[in-house]
């Protein structure tokens, strides 16, 4: 009910572009709108619909607040697919957001099967680190990610790694969270990555509205001192650093 509620919210807040006063907003939610005409990648796929066909049941553990839609530890494969990975529209809305930035080092919390992570490593030029903390679902994706000489799957808790893995980077164009979905985690996985995020950064924080926790952590994140613009896409929300933009944030149909 809670999501439901805050999906109306945002059905009555949202504004298209015609709506926007920023010349930054408006250049990129219009640029945004072309990536998704032109755009698509059949090889990448090709590997979600053989996902989306496997009837193989794996156990799966939840770290966080787990799933929604399929809450059984067993779970067929297709339905991870079909339930946990985000959808095209989301992996290319990803993917245009990283080309923004410089591009040269990625972080992915919450590989999933790595469909998105393919995505975001057709545009990475050195180095896309994700990480999943389901050992089974982890192992699906690396059988594919790891043919990408991009991308260095870490088969994790996040909790247990995130130090680590940071300190691999001097700085960071492009963190996507999307793991655990608690405001603890959250908050937790932004403040420890802040100080490796620079101008022209770009987060992305994936289930806004999952919950009232995850909820107060995106206004806790848009609150925060160093950040001065966001995208509100409902699904997720954009974070922008540069300093010469006037602390705004927008509520965007998509």
């Amino acid at each position: 009910m809670f999501s439901a509620f805050q999906y109306i919210l945002y059905f009555l807040k949202k504004e298209d572009r015609h709506s926007l006063q920023s010349p930054f907003a408006f250049k990129m939610y219009d640029g945004l709108r072309n990536h998704l005409k032109i755009v698509r990648y059949p090889e990448i796929e090709k590997i979600r619909t053989a996902f989306l066909k496997d009837p193989t049941e794996i156990q799966v553990t939840d770290y966080g607040a787990g799933s929604k839609k399929v809450p059984h530890a067993k779970r067929k494969v297709k339905e991870v697919a079909q339930y946990s990975n985000s959808p095209i529209k989301y992996n290319l809305l990803y993917q245009y957001f990283l080309k923004q930035t410089p591009a040269q080092n990625a972080l992915e919390l919450g590989t999933g099967l790595g469909i998105n992570s393919a995505y975001l490593a057709a545009e990475v030029k050195n180095k896309l680190i994700t990480i999943e903390a389901d050992k089974a679902i982890c192992q699906l994706a690396a059988s594919h990610l790891e043919k990408l000489k991009n991308v260095e799957v870490v088969c994790e808790e996040i909790d247990h790694v995130l130090p680590f893995i940071a300190s691999k980077f001097t700085s960071l164009d492009f963190l996507l969270i999307d793991a655990n979905h608690t405001y603890e985690a959250t908050i937790k996985y932004f403040n420890i990555l802040l100080p490796f995020l620079h101008e022209t950064s770009i987060v992305i924080v994936g289930d806004i509205y999952w919950s009232k926790g995850m909820k107060k952590a995106w206004e806790e994140i848009k609150g925060h001192s160093k950040v001065r613009m966001t995208f509100d896409f409902f699904e997720c929300g954009v974070v922008f650093f540069k300093k010469d933009l006037q602390k705004e944030h927008y509520i965007l149909t998509y």
